[in-house]
């Protein structure tokens, strides 16, 4: 299309020259010839004109706005796993691009993206982005970070330790210029944990930490000593996190309870057990039974014989765990 486009205007441009070169020949003659090409040039004037504003809009507005709904509909295509369809719409995107990338819209591209390692259970489709951002060749702070993101996800599904290098190198190259970006600090403290230094990506959280105390700063803390079995440390942040009035989901609670139960801080563990039955669609008999033990450790015997009872009507099995405390 913008190939024909072009061709269009080099044929009207040739023609508008052609017969502005014949009316000013004849320019000095009163005569039939002249006075048409006068009307011929003047219309062709205007002809021209809106030819040269059309197609400056497709490059302008159009071009742009077709690569940004073919990449769109590409990434849908993604979710939906259809691949063949999702590549020829993706190449579609680059074909209608400039050259070069613009900041905002790789933002906008990448902002159909679910950053989270699900969405690459295709490698194609992880590779397909990578090559995207690097086209950009931007500076763009936002956009380095994830491309430095997306090397961490290569070198997990590729299991190639050597794209952890290039993120750290990516975002080395910029953690310097730009000390108060709580998010190079975080990118920078995953690699080096995936790496397998655990203690560097610590400091790097930590310091993440330092520049704001939020839920991310502080889970990512809890979330690698909770892997290095530092139950200390989890309690201590995993308390701070509570304090702040952040709610938890049952997946981090979960991650919790064991590091709360080996400290036998039973309030806690209450707690978290009291959320667990209230945020998951099913009671489950192992979380029953738990409670159960825990209403014991806190001296309320009435109430551990009531979740014991449901426990073992839900699963029997579960008078293992049971049978020595309640002597069933």
């Amino acid at each position: 299309m913008v190939i024909i486009g072009l061709v269009v205007m080099c044929l009207f441009s040739f023609l508008f020259v052609f017969l502005a070169l014949l009316y000013y020949l004849g320019k000095e003659k009163d005569d039939l010839l002249y006075l048409k090409l006068n009307n011929t040039v003047k219309k062709l004037s205007w002809v021209f004109g809106s030819l040269v504003i059309i197609i400056s809009m497709w490059f302008l507005v159009l071009s742009p706005s077709v690569a940004s709904v073919s990449a769109r509909q590409g990434f849908d295509n993604i979710y939906l796993q259809n691949d063949s369809k999702a590549e020829e719409l993706l190449n579609k995107a680059i074909d209608y691009t400039p050259q070069k990338f613009g900041d905002e819209e790789i933002l906008t591209f990448l902002g159909n993206i679910i950053e989270d390692e699900l969405s690459f259970n295709k490698a194609t489709n992880l590779n397909w982005t990578v090559d995207l951002i690097e086209r950009a060749d931007s500076e763009h702070i936002k956009i380095i970070s994830k491309l430095a993101n997306f090397y961490n996800f290569k070198g997990i599904i590729e299991k190639d330790p050597s794209y952890y290098d290039k993120s750290l190198e990516l975002m080395n190259g910029v953690i310097d210029d730009n000390p108060g970006k709580r998010e190079l600090y975080t990118q920078v403290g995953r690699s080096y944990i995936l790496k397998g230094q655990i203690e560097t990506g610590q400091e790097y959280f930590k310091k993440a930490l330092d520049i704001r105390l939020d839920k991310n700063s502080l889970w990512n803390l809890i979330t690698v000593y909770v892997y290095s079995q530092d139950s200390d440390k989890v309690v201590e942040y995993a308390d701070q996190l509570m304090d702040m009035g952040y709610d938890l989901t049952a997946p981090e609670i979960r991650r919790l309870i064991p590091s709360y139960e080996e400290k036998k801080i039973n309030e806690k563990l209450e707690y978290f057990l009291y959320r667990l039955l209230e945020l998951e669609e099913e009671r489950d008999p192992e979380v029953l039974s738990d409670m159960a033990i825990v209403k014991l450790r806190l001296n309320k015997p009435n109430e551990a014989v009531e979740y014991a009872k449901e426990a073992l009507e839900a699963d029997p099995e579960q008078s293992e765990k049971l049978a020595p405390l309640f002597n069933f």
